[in-house]
């Protein structure tokens, strides 16, 4: 398969060229992308063959053209301003909100594979997901994976949903009167404030569980055509067989699927951001040590962080291992970018501007956790900042193998997160 995102104008193009050789009676071997694959014709419909060819889990979303059309865009501009320190926040806003269109685009496909019930529990979900956040955890997912040249973006979809819906249900019980108590959330009403506190409970606990829901339909749909594929090796003559490579990259993809769900529940739970959340609470009224704090902050914040950057790779990542030297620099920066968020956010609830950061300032000390601000003073968490920042360009300019202009969009996206007012 190629390199680049197909787009919904790809396929278009695909089924016109199947249905005119077609005409012209060639075979699907003629076309196919491997030497010797050929399929029985009533095995698989239009639709089918086209998923099998451009991915798994091909599903029509005109915003994901869009995004990739953006986010195209903003790369062309990059490279043709390469010599620039700095580039405008407008373009990065705008990417931003093109993907904000893609992610509600992608959950509105996603809702109808489950019917939440009752009606006050799926709005509840709905208000918690899909608030005025960045969708950060996907994003960055997404532009890890198109950072490392990776293919079948539907894949990558089911746990860009995951991690957001899982984000969402960390914020909805962080605000709860048990643990913050906080009646806004970016500017609205949180959700226990909203809908009340048994429902806000139900409503973390429900995005919680759909989200590996989501994961676990990927598996539904590689299991699906692994049967097809079976079924066509048993039952047809032996010189029409799927290709050995066809079938190895099947497998290769459940092996990804596995793997990655398998550190998504590790970084969710008692070893990662729920982990965080609980040393948190329990330090709440303490002061802290630095070197405890980062270890705080590494779970609560920087644990679904780590996790999106590190699927966007490992899910880009070829059979043949390619990009394999990256592995450590992809972690390191991973771990860097989760540590400086949080401390941006430290600064941001002491000096930030109250309508920008959605929430009123200095719930930090209302609710006695004891931060970097308070440990080094605000100069020196700016300072922290700083060095992060610098740390973390550093180790992407390290990546190996990629496209330098892509390193340079990549980065300086980076940079205008940790640079944020909100």
């Amino acid at each position: 398969m190629n390199n680049k995102i197909i787009t919904e104008s790809d396929r278009k193009k695909l089924l016109e060229e199947i249905k005119k050789r077609r005409k012209n009676n060639q075979t699907r071997e003629d076309y196919l992308p491997y030497d010797d694959i050929n399929f029985k014709d009533e095995l698989f419909d239009d639709f089918e063959y086209e998923t099998i060819r451009l991915g798994i889990f091909a599903r029509p979303i005109k915003e994901r053209d869009d995004f990739f059309k953006v986010l195209d865009g903003t790369l062309k501009y990059v490279s043709s301003n390469k010599n620039k320190k700095t580039f405008p926040n407008e373009k990065f806003d705008e990417l931003i909100n093109s993907f904000k269109k893609y992610f509600v685009a992608l959950y509105g496909i996603e809702k109808e594979h489950y019917n939440a019930k009752p009606k006050q529990l799926a709005e509840a979900m709905d208000y918690a997901l899909l608030g005025n956040g960045k969708r950060l955890r996907a994003m960055l997912m997404c532009l890890t994976f198109y950072l490392f040249d990776g293919k079948d973006i539907e894949i990558l979809e089911n746990f860009m949903l995951a991690i957001e819906m899982i984000h969402a249900f960390s914020l909805v019980h962080d605000d709860l009167p048990a643990i913050d108590n906080d009646e806004l959330r970016r500017g609205k009403m949180s959700t226990w404030k909203k809908y009340g506190e048994a429902i806000g409970i139900l409503a973390g606990d429900a995005l919680l569980i759909e989200g590996f829901h989501v994961i676990h339909r990927l598996f539904d749909a590689i299991s699906e055509y692994e049967e097809k594929i079976n079924y066509a090796n048993q039952d047809l003559s032996k010189d029409i067989l799927y290709d050995y490579d066809f079938m190895l990259n099947i497998m290769n993809l459940r092996y990804k699927v596995e793997i990655s769900l398998y550190y998504l529940s590790h970084y969710t739970g008692n070893n990662g951001m729920i982990a965080g959340e609980t040393m948190d609470v329990l330090a709440s009224g303490k002061k802290i040590s630095k070197n405890k704090m980062k270890e705080i902050y590494g779970l609560k914040t920087g644990a679904l962080f780590f996790y999106s950057i590190l699927t966007g790779y490992k899910m880009a990542k070829g059979e043949d291992d390619e990009f394999v030297e990256n592995d450590e620099y992809v972690q390191i920066c991973a771990s860097i970018f989760g540590f400086i968020y949080q401390v941006v956010d430290d600064v941001l609830d002491v000096e930030g501007n109250e309508k920008d950061i959605g929430k009123p300032k200095n719930s930090d000390k209302k609710n006695g956790k004891w931060t970097v601000v308070d440990e080094m003073g605000i100069d020196g968490a700016k300072k922290e900042i700083k060095q992060g920042l610098n740390n973390l360009v550093y180790g992407i300019s390290k990546f190996n193998g990629l496209d330098e202009n892509k390193k340079l969009l990549y980065t300086n996206f980076m940079k205008y997160v940790i640079e944020r007012k909100k």
